[in-house]
Order: structure tokens, then sequence, then C-alpha cells
């Protein structure tokens, strides 16, 4: 069996404009079949992977999702768990707070939390131009954090 060296986890909802962001870098990932990165696209339920991820004992997980940051849309920073429950999150039943909190409790891995900014989080829309041009280059800064 392969070492999981990094589980990638998209969140979001494709539904609903740029929400679905984190689920657009992980299909993105997923082309890229990069070895030692699995790469999740959990839409709104990220709770649903939990047991998975455990499993696969990684060295980094990585979260990536729609954050209402105040920024311009398409910007991107990793958050600290600590400073999570100031932003906005649009579709979760689960807070991040909470899953990564359940990931620390099972798990010694490093976990970060991708933070893209939106512009629009409107029920049947499409990504924004501004979100979708930034894409490749988050995708890049991904591989860069999780080797």
């Amino acid at each position: 069996m392969r070492k999981t060296k990094a589980v990638i986890l998209g969140v979001g909802n494709i539904l609903r404009g740029d929400d679905g962001v984190g689920c657009e870098i992980a299909q993105e990932l997923l082309q890229k079949n990069i070895p030692g990165f699995v790469v999740i696209d959990a839409g709104t339920v990220p709770e649903d992977y939990l047991n998975k991820i455990i499993e696969l004992k990684p060295e980094k997980i990585i979260i990536v999702d729609a954050t209402d940051m105040g920024s311009a849309p398409g910007d991107f920073k990793v958050i600290s768990e600590e400073h999570l429950n100031s932003f906005s999150f649009h579709t979760h039943a689960l807070s991040p707070v909470l899953l990564i909190q359940y990931l620390r409790a099972h798990l010694k891995a490093e976990i970060y939390f991708v933070a893209i900014q939106p512009l629009n989080t409107a029920f049947g829309q499409s990504l924004s131009p501004e979100v979708s041009s930034r894409i490749k280059e988050i995708v890049e800064f991904i591989i860069v954090l999780a080797n």
C-alpha cells in the first residue's frame, strides 16, 4: 500500500456559484493524479469522509473551501484553526473548526485550511470569472503546501 503523504479535501456546493470552488479545485487535483496524494471532493458533507481520512493516516490534511474573508474575490490564504470562527461559511452542516478538532483528536497530521474568497454564492450560479481565474494558481499553491 502506498503511503499517503497528503489528503486534500475540497468542500463546497457546486450549485451555489463560488461556494463550489473547493470542489472544483479537488477535481483539478484529481486529474493530476499525484502519487501520495488522496484527493476527496466532499461537496457539502466533509464529515462523511472523516473515517476514510483517519484510515489513510496522512502526514498532511488540506481542507479547501470558499470563505468570506472580506477580501477581493479569488484571494486565498491559509487560515489558522484559532481564527476560523471569525469567518463566514455558506453551506456547512458541520463547522470547519469541529471538523479539524475531530481530525486532530484522531491523527497527528499537519492540518491546513485554505480559504478562498467568493464573489457570488447565489443558488444556480457558476463560478465567477474572478474566482475561476485563480484556480490554477491555487492548485499549484496546494501542491507546494502538501509536499
